[in-house]
């Protein structure tokens, strides 16, 4: 479903961009982004409304035969075409695929838990990726032949095809209502987890607003008009080619051995590398480069990186920021990119100029995006304390989850050893730590351990119990004592009870004579 739909996005973007800019100067595309902005903000409110307690599959299934309809409305446009037509146009492609995503992405979250969504979400990924490379190159090839309006009919079929597919997903069969609850947006702006992610989303979106305006001003500067339809679909093939490649190839090692937070930084960085080197160069080359990477970057190791922001957050959390991020982050900032960029064209400014704005913007989502981490990690350090008390909310563990909590009981940091004991607890694997764990250096995880082993009839526990006797902390000896008492015989308990100079130790050994 998502190659179709973003084959169809690739086709609709092609002839929206032609259409547009064979028509209308590049200085009047802040209003269409603009448009867009208030589109998908308003169209999020209503469907909102319109479905209710329903499920957003059926949001979806109803979206996709809309938009299949409105591209062969459109497709009808001859030129020369009224402005309003290619307006029109330009918000309708924008607002009709991100709403088409959140609704497939939604209607994934609610169906799948997090181990199936582990296995799934890149291989769904790479489908969208692929997608808009085939739609771009299917684009490049239908221009020999068709009208650019032709591109339209291509993808009312394929967002049929998405349509057909919707029918073999599976219906989530909760209870009614409670499928689509959701928290509303100012519980998300509350906290300060999801403001941070709302402000990241924001000034990427005015930061890439400024990028595409550049772009395709260079493109209409150094390209005759006839030109641009060819163009546009063999850079957005190379493009989404590109960025398909990087997903599959660069971004899962990235993530694992970077991390998400840091992995987030790359696009920034080069999004500020790359204005600041046109600025100083200008012309099409520049423009190139600098869009492909935005292009590349962002629909592979950012977008990646993005959803994992959403992990930590609880699921009626969860629905709440993805959209609010979609609507009030991305449109949102597109929004106020656009009113930047509307004063700044007004006031003479060139695309070199607009480029000094991008680089400021991208460096400042760099350093949010550094401040991002320490909540990243504390998110899931309360999400553990919850998970810990609420086992019922626990979702399920699948065999690369079980491997890393048994690999982080030989980590050297107590708090990773401790939170692994927690959660084998919590979905009731305590069974699987093993009694080695009892060897680790720090007083905490061995108390923590043993409270664990209380109940165990491992063979190999006595020796180490009776070992740990002897322990120079008090509180690791009282525990010893509380776990496996019967390992210590009488002689050893009333030295214990007479000797030790801790009272919990006494109190344990007591306790045990008796």
């Amino acid at each position: 479903m998502l190659f179709a739909i973003t084959s169809a996005h690739a086709l609709a973007e092609t002839a929206r961009d032609t259409l547009f800019l064979q028509e209308l100067a590049p200085e009047r595309l802040p209003w269409a982004y603009l448009g867009i902005a208030a589109g998908v903000l308003l169209s999020a409110q209503l469907l909102g409304r319109a479905i209710g307690a329903g499920s957003h599959l059926r949001a979806l299934q109803l979206l996709l035969g809309v938009g299949a309809l409105g591209h062969l409305a459109f497709a009808r446009i001859r030129a020369p075409a009224p402005d309003e037509w290619l307006y029109a146009l330009y918000v309708w492609c924008g607002v009709l695929t991100t709403q088409l995503l959140i609704q497939l992405w939604l209607a994934l979250s609610s169906t799948l838990h997090v181990g199936q969504a582990k296995r799934a979400y890149a291989w769904i990924s790479a489908g969208g990726l692929a997608g808009a490379a085939s739609g771009a190159g299917v684009a490049a090839l239908l221009l020999l032949r068709w009208p650019v309006q032709g591109l339209l009919v291509a993808a009312a079929i394929a967002l049929g095809l998405a349509a057909l597919g919707s029918l073999f997903l599976p219906v989530r069969t909760d209870e009614p209502g409670t499928a689509n609850e959701a928290a509303p947006w100012r519980e998300v702006l509350a906290d300060g987890y999801g403001a941070r992610v709302l402000l990241v989303a924001a000034l990427l979106a005015a930061t890439t607003t400024g990028i595409d305006y550049v772009f395709k001003a260079a493109a209409v500067a150094a390209l005759p008009a006839a030109r641009l339809g060819d163009f546009f679909a063999r850079f957005h093939a190379a493009v989404n080619a590109g960025a398909l490649a990087v997903q599959l190839a660069v971004t899962p090692w990235l993530l694992q051995r970077v991390g998400v937070a840091r992995s987030l930084l790359v696009l920034p960085a080069s999004l500020a590398v790359g204005s600041g080197l046109f600025a100083a160069l200008g012309g099409l080359g520049p423009a190139l480069g600098l869009k492909a990477s935005e292009a590349v970057l962002q629909q592979s190791v950012h977008r990646a990186g993005n959803e994992i922001l959403f992990l930590p957050v609880p699921e009626k959390l969860r629905v709440a920021l993805r959209s609010a991020a979609a609507a009030l982050g991305q449109r949102g900032g597109q929004a106020l990119g656009s009113l930047a960029l509307l004063a700044a064209l007004a006031a003479g400014a060139g695309p070199r100029h607009v480029t000094l704005g991008t680089a400021a913007l991208a460096t400042a989502v760099f350093g949010v995006v550094l401040g991002l981490r320490a909540r990243y990690v504390d998110r899931f350090r309360t999400g553990l304390r919850s998970l810990v008390a609420e086992t019922a909310d626990a979702p399920e563990l699948d065999l690369q989850a079980l491997e890393c909590l048994i690999g982080a009981l030989s980590s050297a940091d107590p708090d990773d050893v401790i939170a692994a004991l927690d959660l084998l607890e919590s979905y009731g694997r305590a069974r699987l730590v093993p009694p080695l764990v009892l060897y680790h250096p720090e007083p905490r995880v061995l108390v923590r351990a043993l409270e664990l082993f209380r109940d165990s009839r491992d063979p190999a526990l006595p020796a180490l119990v009776r070992r740990l006797g002897a322990h120079p902390d008090a509180d690791v000896r009282a525990a010893a004592l509380r776990c496996r008492g019967d390992a210590f015989d009488a002689s050893a308990l009333r030295t214990l009870l007479y000797g030790d100079p801790a009272q919990a130790a006494r109190a344990a050994a007591v306790a045990e004579l008796a």
